[in-house]
């Protein structure tokens, strides 16, 4: 069972395409993919499922109308600074999407360790471990492979507006919906005070932050894809 590859972007920071795009047609080139994006842009490959979303919403707004247009149940969900920097496992990936299946009860899998709460190891697959409602951060903007039903149910009961608010009052609708699922601890190293790296997909979390280029915690990383893709470093400033 394979996942759909999404990301959600805005023109506004075209700088970053680059390296999403390149590092997903690297490793992620078979799957299907899909961008939210406020408007067309030639940048964008031609493999991708264009939505587009009206600007002038907020960010709940636009994912609801973004997710209730596709097709897929089960996708990986990203934004555009969530970039692989190194080759995903992908039979886990795909192990993993047909467990969430299976699990009716379950409603995603955060392919990375995150915050600060420490869950209990699912029996079958020991790498992933339980979110419950005790977490702080029961949902995280971070790769996660969802089902579509269920985030959109959780979206449709946060009232939060901009990223911030909404991810804030997500952790509240989740426990109040029951929306709960895994996240991957596969013994990556820490990386700063909230994350931990992930070997099934080992990607930059997350590459910008307050608008700068996330070099203080993943400078080799970075320095190479910056080499590769060609990366205009005068658009936006480093924050090492």
């Amino acid at each position: 069972m394979k996942p759909t590859i999404v990301v959600y972007t805005h023109t506004d920071v075209v700088d970053v395409w680059k390296p999403f795009f390149g590092q997903t047609e690297k490793y992620l080139n078979d799957f299907k993919k899909v961008i939210f994006v406020n408007k067309n842009n030639e940048d964008i490959p031609s493999d991708y499922q264009i939505i587009i979303y009206d600007d002038t919403k907020n960010y709940r707004e636009r994912l609801l109308h973004c997710l209730e247009a596709i097709d897929d149940e089960y996708f990986v969900f990203h934004h555009e600074d969530m970039f692989l920097y190194g080759e995903p496992d992908i039979q886990r990936i795909l192990d993993y999407t047909k467990y969430l299946n299976s699990n009716f009860e379950m409603s995603f899998i955060k392919l990375i360790r995150g915050g600060v709460s420490v869950g209990e190891s699912d029996r079958n697959i020991p790498q992933l471990k339980k979110i419950t409602n005790k977490f702080d951060y029961i949902f995280a903007i971070q790769p996660c492979i969802w089902k579509k039903h269920k985030l959109i149910e959780m979206i449709s009961h946060c009232h939060g507006a901009d990223i911030w608010d909404f991810e804030v009052k997500a952790q509240e609708a989740c426990r109040l919906r029951g929306i709960l699922g895994w996240y991957v601890d596969d013994g990556g190293i820490q990386r700063g005070k909230y994350h931990w790296d992930s070997k099934v997909y080992p990607y930059v979390a997350t590459a910008v932050v307050k608008g700068r280029w996330n070099t203080r915690e993943y400078p080799k990383e970075l320095s190479l894809i910056f080499e590769e893709y060609n990366v205009d470093l005068s658009k936006r400033k480093n924050n090492d």
